[in-house]
């Protein structure tokens, strides 16, 4: 009986050193940013640990964990980043031609633009929502552009999961740091 008695209190001792090491570790994973040099093409973003990286179509893409494999919401629930050479175009050319095209494939509503200093000159976010084959979203996006290239962040999630994701989103989103 004794012998079973050790064999409990130790595991159980074990299971507590292993809790504060994923503790530890979760609050290493907040500070250290991830980089994805093959992707993200002179940018960083911080990700929480309960986000998790994955690619689509060669753009930086973060989702959070418990969507990962719930049917396609890994695509529809996501922070992506990427860039692009502006090719000599002003920022405000750049955002109003991507926000035409976007209108002209799907109906967009709550539409809001404000320009935003930072540590790389002006960005200019926007807001909106969208219905897409009958669901629908909440976007956020924020353009930089920086010598010579335009970085896109934005954070996009289905209505229903916005305001559950958003603060996270949000915060990741202000980790953006150009690197090149």
């Amino acid at each position: 009986m004794k012998k079973y008695i050790v064999l409990i209190f130790t595991i159980i001792l074990a299971s507590c050193v292993s809790l504060s090491t994923k503790k530890a570790e979760i609050k290493k994973q907040l500070i250290k940013p991830e980089l994805m040099p093959k992707l993200s093409k002179g940018f960083v973003i911080q990700k929480l640990p309960n986000w998790q990286f994955h690619g689509f179509h060669n753009v930086l893409h973060y989702t959070p964990k418990e969507l990962m494999d719930v049917g396609d919401e890994f695509i529809y629930n996501s922070i992506s980043a990427s860039n692009n050479d502006s090719k000599g175009e002003s920022l405000q050319s750049i955002v109003d031609r991507s926000i035409n095209k976007r209108m002209n494939t799907v109906k967009i509503t709550n539409f809001k633009m404000f320009k935003e200093p930072t540590q790389y000159g002006e960005s200019i976010i926007v807001t909106y929502d969208s219905k897409i084959s009958g669901k629908e979203y909440k976007t956020i996006k924020q353009y930089y552009k920086y010598k010579s290239r335009v970085y896109r962040v934005f954070f996009s999630a289905r209505k229903k999961n916005f305001d559950k994701y958003s603060k996270d989103a949000i915060r990741m989103m202000k980790t953006f740091t150009i690197t090149e």
